[in-house]
């Protein structure tokens, strides 16, 4: 495509580049270029445009599988894309298209009706964060996939470790914090057989660059940039993930769900503390000792062990979110 070429020259280029060097390189007239240029711009890419001078790309956070794929390392996570402005959420549009090969990612700019665990809501009416899922089809018994939650936060963590220098660490099971308030929130979902899986989702939804909460949301919510500076565009942040993520989804296939848990007990911020655990209309202060095998948080209680799955409590701090 003409158009992504023109985007690459301006990308090479540190200076401006003339509409007849653009025109004669790809053989198309001045006002093809022109047309070009403002398609790009309204992809999202900041072009600058000066007489005499020519075209010279400023900056961009555009979503697209053409920023997407050169970051990517994977082989198998990223590889078919799905981008789309606007849909009621990513799982549920994976969902829709569970018939796309494993791997496949669906990113929006817009979720209207995101959601988190337990039916909650996930503010994600802007382009401020990253909203994407993963559809998986993972041979395994489904007895097996309350693991996998787990490690999709460990490659979340680890990405954004890598990318900020932040101690970012692990809510159990898998919320991401920094400076004990929420930067992700994931919802892992699955269509299940008597014995088999058909598929999986991991949605994943990123703080990134919101500089302000409303209401009582910042009380508990922070992004990455609010807390360290820092601007990072989505592209970057969702390559990432997903090359963090392959290598421990392909242990997390191959049965090794040990030295799955092994790491992501390393950044469990919830490990060690004194805990609320919320079941329906109980609440229970304990001491979270480990979390077990099976992805399970133990929990101390009344000199006795208590094993939690995810789905059926909510743990917080005993002072806090985190």
């Amino acid at each position: 495509m003409i158009k992504n070429d023109i985007l690459t020259e301006l990308k090479l280029s540190e200076d401006f580049v003339s509409g007849e060097a653009l025109s004669s390189k790809f053989g198309i007239s001045r006002t093809a270029v022109w047309k070009h240029i403002n398609s790009l711009k309204k992809d999202g890419y900041e072009i600058i445009s000066v007489t005499n001078k020519g075209y010279r790309l400023c900056g961009a956070d555009v979503l697209s599988g053409e920023e997407i794929i050169p970051l990517l390392t994977t082989e198998r996570l990223g590889r078919n894309i799905v981008c789309v402005h606007e849909t009621e959420s990513t799982n549920t549009l994976a969902k829709k298209e569970n018939h796309m090969p494993d791997g496949t990612l669906f990113v929006a700019d817009i979720q209207t009706a995101g959601r988190g665990r337990r039916g909650k809501r996930w503010e994600s009416c802007s382009t401020g964060g990253l909203w994407m899922s993963v559809l998986l089809k993972p041979d395994i018994a489904p007895e097996s996939l309350s693991c996998l939650t787990l490690a999709a936060g460990l490659a979340v963590c680890k990405a954004l470790r890598r990318l900020t220098g932040a101690e970012v660490m692990i809510k159990w099971p898998n919320d991401i914090v920094l400076e004990k308030k929420k930067l992700c929130g994931m919802l892992c979902e699955m269509s299940c057989e008597v014995d088999t899986v058909s598929y999986a989702v991991c949605g994943i939804g990123i703080n990134l660059n919101t500089e302000k909460f409303d209401g009582d949301i910042g009380k508990i919510a922070c992004s990455v940039k609010g807390v360290t500076g820092i601007t990072l565009s989505r592209s970057t942040v969702c390559a990432e993930v997903l090359n963090c993520f392959e290598p421990i989804y392909t242990e997390y296939l191959s049965g090794n769900l040990k030295k799955i848990i092994a790491e992501y007990k390393k950044y469990c911020i919830t490990l060690g503390k004194n805990v609320t655990v919320i079941k329906g209309d109980r609440t229970i202060n304990a001491y979270a000792a480990d979390v077990n095998e099976k992805g399970e948080l133990v929990i101390c209680n009344d000199g006795r062990e208590v094993c939690l799955s995810s789905g059926e409590v909510s743990v917080r701090g005993i002072f806090g979110y985190a």
